[in-house]
């Protein structure tokens, strides 16, 4: 059970976050998935994700249940594709078996385009092209493999 109480926990603790695109399985549409994970030995017990326009309420709570809480925590996001949003993400993080939590406070931004993947292998063969002009630096607008 998490316990909303306020605790000091080692000052070393960080909680790290990462963004990336999952194309999905049969069961799961295509999605951005946002890890979370800590440098140390606590564990993350509950996550509540703050974004308008992704979750019916604009709130999403992720809590595992005691036997399956560990260092890190995947949430899946279905962001509106082409509009970049604000996520205000509040996670507890603590000791496991404790009862108190250090509640971590973080705001990311999911990019314009967070729901487009590069294609690393080509499934079939490209017949066709496109070719454009354009007033940007190649490094704005070109994806370095």
């Amino acid at each position: 059970m998490c316990t909303l109480l306020l605790h000091i926990s080692q000052a070393q603790t960080r909680l790290q976050t990462g963004i990336a695109v999952n194309m999905g399985t049969e069961d799961k549409p295509p999605h951005v998935e946002i890890s979370l994970s800590t440098n140390n030995e606590t564990v993350i017990c509950a996550v509540m994700v703050f974004a308008e326009g992704i979750f019916e309420g604009e709130t999403h709570v992720l809590h595992p249940k005691e036997s399956e809480v560990t260092s890190r925590l995947d949430v899946a996001l279905y962001p509106p594709r082409d509009v970049p949003v604000d996520i205000h993400i509040k996670a507890l993080v603590g000791y496991e078996g404790s009862q108190h939590y250090h509640v971590f406070e973080l705001t990311r931004q999911l990019p314009r385009f967070s729901m487009y993947a590069v294609l690393v292998e080509r499934t079939q063969d490209v017949g066709s092209f496109l070719s454009f002009v354009i007033n940007e630096r190649l490094q704005r607008v070109s994806v370095i493999y």
